[in-house]
C-alpha cells in the first residue's frame, strides 16, 4: 500500500509538472504572436535604419523569424567585445548604453539611452548578410564576425523587465536562403551605413 501510495503521489507530480509546463509553453507562444503582431502593427520596423528599403512582405517575414526574450532590471542584455549574433528591438522598457574609454576602462562611460522600438545590434545583420553574400557569390573569402562596440543594460520599471523582440544572425541567414525576394545587397549595405554611422558617434 505505501509503494502504491508513493508511486500515485510521483505520478499525480508528473501530470501536475506536465500541466504546469504546457501552461508556460501556451503563454510563451502567446507573448510571441502578440509581440509580432504589435511591431507589425506599429510599422516601426520602417524606421528601422537597416530595414526601411525593404517591402512590407519582406519585413513581415523578418518579423515572423523573431523571437521574445525578457531582461530583468540590470541585466546586460548585450556585452562589449563579445560576438555579436543577435538584433533587439525594444518592445517595453529602456536601455542603458555604456562604451568603455580609456578614461573608464572598468564600467564604461553612458552614451545614450534607448526606449520603446529603439534597435540595436546590427552588427549581427552585418555578419549574416556577409556570410550569405560568400556562400552565394561564388567569391572566396569569410564573413569576419563583428564584435560588439558598446555594452547594453536593461532598465526596467518595476519588476516586469525589459521586452525585446531578438533575431538572431543564424535566424537572418536561413531566411535569406528560403527567401530569394529580400534585397540582400540593400540589407547589407544598410547594416553597414548604420554600423559605421553609430561607430563615429
Amino acid at each position: 500500500d505505501a509503494l502504491m501510495d508513493e508511486y500515485d503521489a510521483h505520478a499525480e507530480d508528473r501530470r501536475r509538472n506536465i500541466a504546469i509546463n504546457r501552461q508556460r509553453s501556451q503563454r510563451k507562444t502567446m507573448l510571441r504572436v502578440a509581440q509580432r503582431r504589435r511591431l507589425k502593427e506599429s510599422k516601426r520596423m520602417r524606421s528601422v535604419q537597416v530595414f526601411k528599403e525593404l517591402d512590407d512582405k519582406s519585413l513581415s517575414v523578418i518579423v515572423d523569424a523573431m523571437s521574445p526574450r525578457v531582461f530583468a532590471s540590470g541585466e546586460v542584455i548585450v556585452q562589449q567585445g563579445d560576438p555579436a549574433e543577435s538584433f533587439f528591438i525594444i518592445m517595453k522598457g529602456s536601455c542603458v548604453v555604456r562604451r568603455k574609454t580609456l578614461v573608464d576602462l572598468v564600467y564604461g562611460q553612458i552614451i545614450g539611452e534607448l526606449s520603446t522600438f529603439d534597435h540595436f545590434g546590427e552588427s549581427a545583420l552585418i555578419t549574416a548578410t556577409r556570410r550569405y553574400f560568400f556562400r552565394t557569390s561564388g567569391l572566396s573569402g569569410e564573413a569576419k564576425i563583428q564584435m560588439r562596440n558598446a555594452t547594453v543594460i536593461a532598465k526596467a520599471e518595476g519588476s516586469e523587465g525589459v521586452e525585446t523582440m531578438m533575431l538572431t544572425g543564424e535566424g537572418l541567414e536561413k531566411l535569406l536562403q528560403e527567401d530569394n525576394q529580400i534585397d540582400v545587397k540593400a540589407l547589407m549595405r544598410l547594416c553597414e551605413e548604420e554600423h559605421a554611422q553609430r561607430e563615429s558617434l
